[in-house]
């Protein structure tokens, strides 16, 4: 699945296309955020989720066949009984969405001042860190706690990801394949000729 990140002009709404590896294409809307110079949450969403392995967590449940509600069909056949797969795959990845919220929540406050609303000083080397975070876990057991290393290179890469939005101007995108890591910046006319 490759998910492509538009910049538009600042203050439009975000939002992403997803190329599922099945031919289907959707539109994620952006919940409401608009563009500017800082990363729209679903691409943190998938920086981190891809760098700390949560295949559960929601563009990992959206590659294996699940929709939600701020997606729309763009093209491509659904298979059959698609609506009865997505509704299985949410139920069974609730926890690890949940979970996955969260840790994208603490990576992005490790990422940025390092301190979390609530919780002090955020760090993802710390397990009372995570601790504190993972015990509003909903009662289904959450995938384990990230490994330190895992978490530094969750929070590097979504810095990484950080810089590339902001060195994007609008009519440009970045693309990202899962599960690969593969970022690229191309104009919208460049995806037309």
């Amino acid at each position: 699945m490759r998910v492509v990140f538009p910049r538009l002009t600042d203050g439009s709404e975000n939002y992403a296309v997803v190329h599922r590896d099945d031919g289907v294409i959707y539109r994620v809307r952006g919940n409401g955020q608009r563009c500017g110079p800082e990363l729209p949450h679903d691409l943190a969403h998938f920086v981190v989720e891809r760098s700390l392995g949560l295949t559960g967590g929601f563009w990992g449940s959206v590659a294996s066949g699940a929709v939600f509600t701020s997606m729309s069909h763009v093209s491509g056949r659904r298979r059959p009984h698609a609506a009865e797969t997505s509704k299985k795959i949410k139920r069974e990845q609730r926890a690890t969405i949940q979970y996955a919220e969260m840790m994208v929540w603490l990576v992005e406050q490790v990422a940025g001042d390092g301190k979390a609303p609530g919780l002090g000083p955020a760090r993802l080397d710390d397990d009372a860190s995570i601790s504190r975070l993972t015990a509003r876990a909903p009662p289904t057991p959450p995938p384990p706690p990230p490994a330190a290393a895992a978490g530094r290179a969750a929070v590097a890469a979504l810095r990484a990801a950080q810089a590339r939005w902001r060195a994007l101007n609008p009519g440009e995108e970045l693309e990202l394949a899962w599960p690969g890591q593969r970022v690229a910046t191309r104009s919208a006319a460049s995806r037309t000729s």
